[in-house]
């Protein structure tokens, strides 16, 4: 799933065409949390959450393997922050990212976005924030 300029070309194409008939751009809007640091942990705990909310946005189906409509690219996308979620091979005192785990997120990151992008699916990245509760009123 390169991105090209064929590949950019050709969702320009999609987008003008569903724009041209009524349609709406975008299927859908997936809204993902950078991660708050970058430590390792932190981008652990990004990568399983992006697993989670992107298999509870998107159509089941699309990663059933006995369906028609089963998209093999979106698996391995999935597969590959699986992966990052369970990456343990730093030693306790080696806490600061590895460049070998940063280039493999930035590599998933860039698969999803040209996937959701060739899918009609808009990728939003937020800045992390903490939960914040709400005072109690008095």
């Amino acid at each position: 799933m390169p991105r090209t300029v064929e590949s950019i070309v050709a969702s320009h194409q999609i987008a003008r065409e569903r724009r041209d008939s009524g349609k709406p751009i975008w299927n859908k809007t997936i809204t993902l949390y950078r991660p708050k640091s970058k430590s390792v942990e932190d981008f652990m705990a990004a990568a399983n959450e992006y697993e989670k909310i992107l298999k509870k946005a998107l159509p089941a189906h699309l990663l059933d393997d006995s369906h028609n409509d089963f998209d093999e690219d979106l698996d391995i996308i999935l597969f590959n922050f699986r992966e990052i979620s369970k990456y343990t091979s730093l030693e306790k005192e080696e806490k600061e990212l590895n460049p070998n785990i940063e280039k493999y997120i930035i590599e998933t990151v860039d698969a999803l976005y040209d996937w959701a992008d060739k899918k009609r699916y808009w990728i939003e990245f937020k800045d992390y924030q903490e939960e914040v509760t709400p005072p109690s009123p008095e």
